[in-house]
């Protein structure tokens, strides 16, 4: 049976684990950041005015780029 490989062709078994800085990193991160936890004692008020803020801040800076994405898909080309 052949060892396996990567989508590059590297042998895995040469690959080895993940180094211990990475293992952590990926540990850190998956903490539940966006639940809302009382023991952590933010105010639920504190936690739904911080959410509705980044809602906000997401349709301010991304209706402007979405604007001009549907204009110039909708824009006709000519093909001379």
């Amino acid at each position: 049976m052949a060892p396996a490989t990567t989508a590059n062709g590297a042998d895995m078994a040469t690959l080895g684990p993940p180094p211990a800085a990475a293992a952590e990193a990926a540990e850190v991160f998956d903490e539940d950041w966006e639940e809302f936890d009382p023991a952590r004692g933010v105010q639920f008020s504190y936690h739904m005015m911080a959410g509705s803020c980044a809602g906000m801040m997401e349709h301010v800076v991304m209706f402007p780029v979405d604007t001009l994405k549907v204009r110039g898909e909708g824009t006709p080309t000519r093909n001379t």
